[in-house]
């Protein structure tokens, strides 16, 4: 995370895309991702903006596992217009950004409290700026047997899993009610944890 906020500091692009080493970017994605914001900034100028895709999820050899991460991990990309949804499920990984440089102000220097870093400028952006997304993958997002983060395939066993791992569930839980405390006071625990059981049975339906 620090590492991202040191190279988002360093800067002075019009324009922050964040690039992970192991994805293959496909060929459209930076123009038709510069064309969007272009557009959104059209329509709303003096606002932090930022545009988001969805992903292709593959193997290490680039095999196909999902043509949509939104899909595979059950996850809705209108999250972002609602700030307790997209504290419980972020639909924009950070190596699917293009931000302008209105949104480093907005969100440096990352909180300690910050889950990650693109959930962090995502919801800033969110709450105080403008978002858009594009439906078509921009990327190859390759998963790993080790990943430490990845997409997450969402199964009829979702519960359980989040039942046999409590403390963890409980931790994360913790985090992004942090997360929350930092990002404003205006926000509700209780709404936080209506949205949760809702994304949570949504999930498994």
């Amino acid at each position: 995370m620090r590492s991202f906020e040191k190279l988002m500091e360093y800067s002075s692009a019009e324009y922050i895309m964040f690039c992970d080493q192991d994805d293959v970017w496909l060929p459209h994605k930076i123009e038709e991702s510069l064309a969007c914001i272009q557009q959104l900034e059209q329509n709303n100028p003096h606002k932090a903006a930022l545009v988001f895709s969805d992903l292709e999820v593959v193997d290490e050899q680039l095999n196909t596992i999902s043509s949509s991460f939104w899909n595979y991990s059950k996850v809705n990309p209108d999250n972002v217009y609602n700030c307790y949804r997209l504290l419980i499920n972020n639909p924009a990984p950070g190596c699917t950004f293009i931000m302008n440089k209105k949104v480093k102000p907005l969100v440096l220097p990352f909180p300690e409290q910050a889950r990650m870093h693109d959930w962090w400028i995502v919801l800033k952006v969110a709450e105080s700026g403008v978002i858009d997304y594009l439906k078509k993958p921009g990327l190859l997002y390759r998963q790993h047997k080790k990943n430490k983060v990845g997409a997450e395939a969402i199964k009829n066993t979702y519960l359980l899993s989040r039942m046999a791992s409590f403390s963890l569930t409980i931790k994360r839980n913790k985090e992004s009610w942090q997360m929350m405390k930092c990002l404003s006071n205006k926000y509700s625990l209780l709404k936080l944890f209506y949205y949760k059981l809702r994304i949570s049975l949504a999930k498994l339906l």
